[in-house]
C-alpha cells in the first residue's frame, strides 16, 4: 500500500498538471543552410520560316529584305551582386549567307526585369556579337511568346552578285555568357 506521504505527493504533482503550473514541453533545434547556385542557362524556340528573295511586284522594283519574327530566345540567368552577362551571337567559321546577301538579326527582349537590353540590328558572321546586353537575375519563361523575339532578316547587298537557285543553311549558336 502506498504511504500517505506518497498520496499527498502524487495529489499535489496532479493538482499543479491540473492547474497548468507545470508545463511539461520539450524542444530540438535544427540548422538549415540556403545557397543560392549560379544559374547560366539558354535556349531557342522554333526555327525560322525560309527567308527567300524572290519575285519583286513590277520590273525595275527591288525585293530585297525578306524577314521572319517566328522564334524566341529564352534564357535564365543568376549572377552575383554587381555583375551581368551578355547573350553572343554567331555562325560556323566556314558558313555564309547566299551569294549578293547579308543575315541581319535584331533581338527584342520582353520588358521583365533583369532581362537585358537589345544592342540593336547586327549582321550576322562567324564572330560572336552580342545582342542582349545588361542581363541580371531574371527568367524569361518557356510559354509561347516569351523571352526575347528573334527578328532574322535576308537583305541583299549587291544586286548583281545574286545566283538564283542559291541556297543556304547556317546553324546559329546563342551564347550566354558573364561578361568580364
Amino acid at each position: 500500500m502506498m504511504s500517505l506521504l506518497s498520496r499527498i505527493t502524487i495529489g499535489f504533482v496532479v493538482l499543479l498538471c491540473a492547474s497548468g503550473l507545470i508545463a511539461i514541453e520539450d524542444t530540438a533545434t535544427q540548422q538549415v543552410t540556403m545557397n543560392i547556385t549560379e544559374i547560366c542557362l539558354v535556349r531557342v524556340t522554333g526555327n525560322p520560316q525560309n527567308l527567300v528573295i524572290s519575285l519583286a511586284l513590277s520590273g525595275g522594283i527591288d525585293q530585297s529584305k525578306s524577314s521572319d519574327d517566328s522564334s524566341f530566345v529564352q534564357y535564365t540567368s543568376t549572377v552575383a551582386e554587381g555583375r551581368v552577362r551578355s547573350l553572343t551571337i554567331k555562325w560556323g567559321e566556314s558558313e555564309s549567307p547566299p551569294s549578293g546577301c547579308v543575315l541581319k538579326l535584331k533581338a527584342i527582349p520582353t520588358s521583365g526585369p533583369n532581362q537585358g537590353f537589345s544592342t540593336g540590328e547586327i549582321t550576322m558572321s562567324a564572330y560572336p556579337q552580342t545582342i542582349i546586353s545588361n542581363i541580371g537575375s531574371c527568367v524569361t519563361g518557356i510559354g509561347s511568346g516569351q523571352g526575347a523575339r528573334l527578328l532574322y532578316s535576308l537583305v541583299v547587298a549587291n544586286t548583281s552578285l545574286l545566283q538564283s537557285g542559291e541556297n543556304k543553311t547556317v546553324i546559329i549558336t546563342l551564347t550566354l555568357t558573364d561578361i568580364s
